[in-house]
């Protein structure tokens, strides 16, 4: 087929390409988020530019000749860390004009050579509901659905500030012996390590049916993110719950604000270790971060949403953002699939 494939290098300084990578990642991110407004070139490049020193990212674009721009694109990642080398996650987009021709399954290949050349025996994609030809091309792949997540949406306005009082009120009764602490920027180098060991606690969510490994992240590792972070300017706050009497850390929730959306707050990891749960800790972390983004509303206006992700089966976690005024937005699937079946998918529909 008139169809060319080339490895797309971030560092690249061609400005007309860099317009052409841009145009096909607005379109396909316009389709998953119609409501969103687009990214800018400047911020792709920012987030495509920037990575920490163990993370591998590698880009594909694929142009059929005789048109313009880019007809499809894929990529892999993955960490070169200690825990779930058997793993690469991986994704690709295509313009809806353009399915149904085989460009997902020219640039899979691209996808099976990396995990092929990187050892990686199971391949993680995503799908959102918004874009319902992404699950149908996984399931003709043979994938496994292994973790659907709710993406839920809060709008700010709507918060009810006299529950957000009430639910601290009551875990300060409940949970009297704790405290909340806040960061905003850098961990303090005394506290790195404990906070490393408590973003353990994410461990303890659901995967359901998502062969994957326990993480764990070192200070060196933590340090990376943040100046990928910082580099990128987003900003995240951390608020975590200590045990007063022995400085424990019980659990923690963490907000972010990406000046690339900065219609928005996306809620990260929130999570308690269980010999702490049933003291209302989660719900005054929540209410806690929530009164910290109203009372601060003039530093971002533009502001209007926070977003967060929670496992379909994580009953707990849904009924206390349910509760907050969360309501979902949009639904994700994480599909897993070894590489021999990629392989043999492959090798049956043949050469492309």
């Amino acid at each position: 087929m008139p169809w060319h494939v080339e490895p797309f290098d971030p560092k690249c300084e061609d400005e007309a390409r860099w317009k052409a990578v841009h145009d096909l990642s607005t379109t396909i991110g316009l389709e998953k988020m119609p409501d969103d407004p687009p990214v800018s070139l400047a911020d792709t490049k920012r987030f495509m530019r920037t990575r920490t020193a163990h993370e591998d990212m590698r880009f594909w674009m694929l142009s059929e000749d005789g048109t313009p721009g880019f007809a499809a694109t894929a990529h892999t990642y993955f960490e070169d860390i200690k825990e779930n080398r058997h793993l690469l996650r991986a994704g690709i987009g295509v313009r809806r004009e353009h399915r149904r021709r085989g460009m997902a399954r020219r640039l899979l290949r691209e996808i099976a050579g990396v995990a092929h050349e990187t050892g990686r025996t199971l391949v993680f994609f995503q799908s959102l509901n918004s874009v319902p030809a992404a699950a149908a091309v996984l399931e003709r792949l043979g994938a496994e659905r292994g973790l659907v997540m709710h993406i839920n949406q809060l709008v700010l306005s709507e918060v009810d500030r006299a529950l957000l009082r009430d639910w601290q009120n009551r875990a300060r009764e409940r949970a009297a012996g704790f405290e909340l602490v806040c960061w905003d920027g850098p961990y303090p180098e005394e506290d790195l390590q404990a906070v490393c060991d408590l973003a353990a606690v994410m461990n303890t969510a659901p995967r359901d049916k998502l062969k994957m490994e326990d993480w764990k992240i070192t200070p060196a590792q933590m340090r990376e993110y943040e100046r990928v972070r910082a580099e990128r300017k987003v900003e995240r706050t951390v608020l975590a719950a200590r045990e007063t009497a022995s400085g424990a850390l019980a659990g923690l929730t963490v907000l972010y604000w990406d000046p690339a959306e900065p219609h928005l707050y996306f809620q990260g990891d929130t999570g308690v270790w269980p010999k702490y749960r049933n003291l209302g800790l989660g719900r005054w972390l929540k209410a806690a971060m929530l009164d910290r983004v109203l009372d601060d509303g003039a530093r971002h206006p533009e502001a209007k949403f926070i977003r967060t992700g929670n496992a379909g089966s994580n009953a707990p976690m849904l009924k206390i953002n349910h509760e907050l005024g969360f309501r979902l937005y949009r639904e994700s699937a994480t599909w897993q699939i070894g590489i021999e079946k990629i392989d043999a998918y492959l090798e049956k529909t043949g050469k492309s």
